[in-house]
């Protein structure tokens, strides 16, 4: 027996529930776990190493789960499981604080990916609502993708509202406990019951649900073609001045960005930041994304999916240039409205827009490619970092860190070189071809 139309429709706003909850309880540890390190020994350049870990842990294991997931159909296990392991890897690092419990925590945290199955399973009930409606109005398309904003909304303003929340509580913690490290523990302790909460109620809202949506069912055929299409002439691709013009910039731009942004909530309590400034940043950072995903969007559709990107890089340019020569302790506040400028918000609608026109056809290939290269992106500017971190003995002084923005600003104006580049090789090639028409 299948879900009704309302039983579909409730288990969508339940999700939406779930995704506000469940983003603003991450949140707790995801933006302060490594400052939790970093107080208790761990080097700048050992959170570089931490990284590296992170990002190899995602290439091998979440490739695996996500196939396994795909095979047996099971979303909700999923999803569940990444909860459950959430909580033990909180409960290792209140225990222990060292560069082993770090890497545990990272293989825990990131063995399975959260977003990959949050999404499927969100688009899954939206396609068996799709089934039943188009079974009344054949010409019925769901649109998904204004469907997933709302949804990807609804966890960005969890995490908004988490940081600040998860910041206040570890500054009341050090004070009531006469201690500047005990608020941690508290804000930690406070997530691992949030998660069991949640667990509860992801349980309560998926439960029986795969097994009733008919999962794969009326999209084989499209499936099987989509696979045919990746393999054939996949290489041509890589013969598309513009995919390559993505792919390069898009690459420069993250390595860029990894060389700040790991670093980024250490660095504001380096500069006298508190804990609570720290949840404002996510605050901003989250609440900016949204506006700017609309604005991405549109300036995409009137102008081309290139304006965004190149926004994206002027973004980095100025934040690092703040950095480096404006952002002191005396104007903390300019660090915190820098957060505005949320790279991801306004280059991530571009991209998926780009990809979409430009390998057409071959759209899950180019975006395979695109997602890989940006770990290796993410990888090398790791690997950067620690280097530099090393070798600057970077730490304990606000100051020490500048020599990563200088980087990271050297890389974001190499990508305003690329998108220059590859913008009148791309006019060239264009001016060519009208020319043979002719």
């Amino acid at each position: 027996m299948s879900l009704n139309l309302d039983q579909i429709n409730r288990k969508i706003f339940l999700l939406k529930i779930y995704a506000f909850f469940a983003y603003g309880t991450s949140v707790f540890y995801f933006l302060f776990a490594l400052i939790w390190f970093y107080l208790n020994g761990i080097s700048v350049a050992e959170i570089f190493a931490y990284n590296i870990f992170v990002v190899v842990i995602m290439l091998i294991f979440n490739n695996l789960s996500s196939r396994l997931s795909d095979k047996i159909k099971k979303r909700a296990f999923f999803m569940i499981m990444v909860k459950i392991l959430s909580i033990l890897a909180v409960i290792v690092i209140i225990l222990d604080v060292s560069l082993m419990s770090l890497m545990i925590f990272a293989f825990l945290l990131y063995f399975i990916s959260n977003e990959t199955f949050l999404t499927a399973y969100f688009y899954e009930l939206l396609e068996a609502r799709e089934r039943i409606k188009s079974e009344v109005n054949s010409n019925f398309r769901e649109n998904k993708s204004k469907e997933f904003t709302k949804f990807r909304i609804m966890g960005s303003i969890g995490w908004a509202i988490g940081g600040p929340i998860a910041g206040f509580i570890i500054e009341a913690g050090n004070n009531i406990t006469n201690s500047s490290l005990k608020g941690f523990q508290i804000a930690f302790f406070i997530s691992i019951v949030m998660n069991l909460i949640n667990i509860c109620y992801l349980y309560t809202i998926t439960r029986c649900v795969e097994s009733k949506l008919k999962i794969g069912k009326g999209i084989s055929k499209e499936m099987n073609q989509q696979q045919k299409n990746k393999v054939k002439n996949k290489r041509s691709l890589f013969r598309n001045y513009e995919f390559l013009f993505l792919l390069s910039i898009t690459f420069v731009l993250e390595i860029s960005l990894s060389l700040s942004a790991s670093i980024k909530t250490i660095y504001a309590t380096e500069l006298g930041g508190t804990y609570l400034f720290v949840g404002l940043l996510a605050f901003v950072w989250a609440m900016c994304e949204v506006p700017l995903f609309f604005i991405s969007a549109s300036l995409v559709e009137k102008f081309s999916y290139k304006v965004p990107i190149l926004i994206s890089a002027v973004f980095l340019i100025v934040k690092y240039l703040f950095y480096i020569y404006i952002v002191t302790p005396e104007t903390l506040l300019l660090f915190l409205l820098l957060e505005a400028l949320n790279t991801f918000g306004i280059l991530w609608p571009a991209i998926t827009y780009a990809i979409n026109n430009i390998a057409k056809e071959k759209k899950a290939f180019g975006t395979s490619i695109y997602l890989t290269l940006m770990a290796l992106a993410r990888f090398i500017g790791y690997i950067i970092g620690m280097v530099l971190a090393i070798t600057y003995n970077i730490g304990g002084n606000y100051e020490n860190y500048k020599i990563l923005f200088v980087w990271a600003l050297f890389l974001a104006f190499m990508g305003v070189v690329i998108f220059l580049i590859f913008n009148l090789l791309i006019l060239k090639a264009k001016y060519k071809n009208k020319k043979l028409i002719r």
